[in-house]
Parts: structure tokens; C-alpha cells; sequence
């Protein structure tokens, strides 16, 4: 059946009530881009060395997914929701149980970058959104609603 012919078959209120569940559904998966992780093989193998190695290096070519992969990796440490632990969902796109450097308690984690613009523009961006544009964290790697505070760095805009 077409999209059209079902959504004839609906009255206005219906319709209405359809639109609002599909806009609460996009909200949701903008503010859990976590849950929509899917390592391909070398992400799979860097993630998952973290369970014998502390440190380790991920070199890839550009636009590869290096930074997000880290980005992930650190925001399920940060969250405790881990795949295949009750915190993460099973629609989860991850593929499977965690089997990297697992915390069972809560954990504080620095992030730094080469200046303060690069950490701003691109790992505070895959970890907590494009704040400029949403006024708000929550729409990056780490789930909206485990930011509890956060401010802007006095140091870039």
C-alpha cells in the first residue's frame, strides 16, 4: 500500500498524532546518535584491543571515522552504556556485546587537541553537537540526556 493511500485512510487527528510520533522519533535519534554506532572491522579491532591495551594508536586516512570512533568509545565509557548492558538499547545499531576496556564506575575523562579551536570544532562537536546551532549539548556522540551541566569555553566562541 502507498504512503499516500494510507495516510487518506487516516483521519486529521490521526494524521496529526502521526507526525507527532515520527518528529518525537527524530528527536530521539538526534539526541542519541550513540545508539546509531556501527564499527566496521578496524573500529571494531581498535575498540576492542582497549580491553588488554590502555593506549592505542587508530591511524586511518582521512574521513575514515578515527575521530568518531574515539568520540563513541569515550562516551560509552562516560555513560556506563555500554552494548549489551541494560543502559543501551536493543535496537542498538552497535552489532553485538562490548568486549573493549569496560569501567564499572563512574570515570573523568580530559579531552584535549592541539588548540583550543580544534577541540571545539571537532571533538566537542561529535561529543556534544553543534552547541552553536542548538543553544544546547545533547546532539553529539554523548546522549542528551546524560549531560547534566555544561558550559561554553571562555576561550573559543
Amino acid at each position: 500500500m502507498e504512503l499516500d493511500a494510507i495516510l487518506d485512510n487516516l483521519s486529521d487527528e490521526e494524521q496529526i498524532e502521526l507526525l507527532e510520533l515520527l518528529e518525537e522519533e527524530e528527536n530521539y535519534r538526534n539526541t542519541h546518535l550513540l545508539y546509531e554506532f556501527t564499527p566496521y572491522s578496524k573500529q571494531r579491532e581498535f575498540i576492542d584491543a582497549g580491553h588488554d591495551y590502555p593506549e592505542r594508536c587508530f591511524m586511518a586516512g582521512n574521513q575514515l571515522g578515527k575521530s568518531f570512533t574515539g568520540a563513541a568509545e569515550v562516551a560509552f565509557h562516560l555513560t556506563g552504556r555500554y552494548p549489551g548492558t541494560k543502559g543501551y538499547p536493543a535496537d542498538g545499531k552497535y552489532g553485538g556485546e562490548w568486549k573493549g576496556k569496560r569501567f564499572y564506575e563512574p570515570v573523568v575523562f580530559w579531552i584535549g587537541g592541539e588548540t583550543n579551536e580544534t577541540v571545539t570544532k571537532t571533538t566537542q562537536r561529535i561529543l556534544c553537537g553543534r552547541i552553536e546551532e542548538n543553544d544546547e549539548p545533547g546532539y553529539g556522540s554523548i546522549p542528551k540526556e546524560d549531560i547534566i551541566s555544561w558550559k561554553k569555553s571562555p576561550f573559543f566562541p
